[in-house]
Parts: structure tokens; sequence; C-alpha cells
């Protein structure tokens, strides 16, 4: 017993510290704390969590980190068909299965991307949003996964065979 648990820490510990980018992506990337401390850094003044009863868990604070929408820069976002950019969403996954969501417009084309930031917390990442007034839900600790996602729309661009 004592030597599974030991293989499943120590295979933890090999993973700590690495981001995965893929999904919908051009260049699915690996990133771990030494490639991504060489990454355009940004700072943001007043990153705190709150919760969704507006109670304080984290006062704001200076954090320092990549912006998301930087590292899907990095990564590029595969387009395939006319429209993808609207109903791609990014996924951010961590370490326990919590995810949250961003769509992609939100981040590359208003200014919540200049407030969502991935932070290093000693070998482990973390995502942040700045922008959001209840910042906690889209808080991802041991974050280890960032996935584009296309939506399907559902619609068909055919005509409904039942229509007369």
């Amino acid at each position: 017993m004592k030597t599974v648990i030991a293989l499943l820490l120590g295979f933890a510990l090999l993973q700590a510290g690495v981001l995965e980018i893929g999904g919908s992506v051009e260049k699915p990337l690996r990133i771990d704390s030494g490639a991504f401390s060489a990454m355009k850094q940004t700072e943001l003044e007043k990153v705190g969590l709150v919760c969704m009863s507006g109670e304080t868990k984290a006062a704001p604070k200076r954090r320092k980190g990549v912006l998301l929408r930087t590292l899907f820069e990095a990564s590029g976002l595969k387009v395939s068909r006319r429209g993808d950019r609207n109903r791609a969403v990014v996924l951010a996954s961590g370490r326990d299965g919590y995810s949250v969501a961003f769509s992609y417009q939100e981040l590359v084309n208003t200014p919540v991307g200049e407030r969502v930031l991935v932070v290093d917390e000693d070998g482990m990442f973390g995502l942040y949003t700045e922008q959001d007034y209840i910042t906690g839900p889209r808080h991802v600790r041991n974050l280890v996964r960032l996935e584009a996602v296309i939506l399907d729309s559902g619609i068909s661009n055919q005509k409904d065979t039942n229509e007369k």
C-alpha cells in the first residue's frame, strides 16, 4: 500500500508545474514553470477572491502572470469554418476536475481579456479574473489544462425536408 501511495505522489510531483494547452489549437503546448516565466508577464493590481455569497475569501492584492489570451495567441485557435471564433470557448481545468469557461471573443475582444491571469504559485499554476464582480467561481487552483472547444450550433444550413 505504501508503494502505491509513493508512486502516486511521485507521479503527481512529476506533473506539477506543467500546463497543457490543447483542443482546437494550431499548436498544442506543454508549458513548465521555466517556459512560463520567460513569457510576457502582466501585473494586475487588485486581484482577490469573492465567493457567490459576497464574502471575501482572499483580499485583493497584486498578482503577476501571463494573460490567458496570450497563452492562446501562442497556441493559435484552429479555425476551419466561418464563425468558429464566435462559437469558441476556453475551458480552464484544475487537477481536481474543477473547470471554468470563457468565450474566446470575451478574451480577445473585450476588457475581460485584459484581466484574466494565469499565475505560477510555487510551481503550480492558478487562474484569476479581476474583471468579474464575483471572482471566486472562475478562480482555478492547480490549473493543469486549457482547452479550446468550438461549439456546434446544432443548426443545419440545409433546408428542412419537412418544409412545404
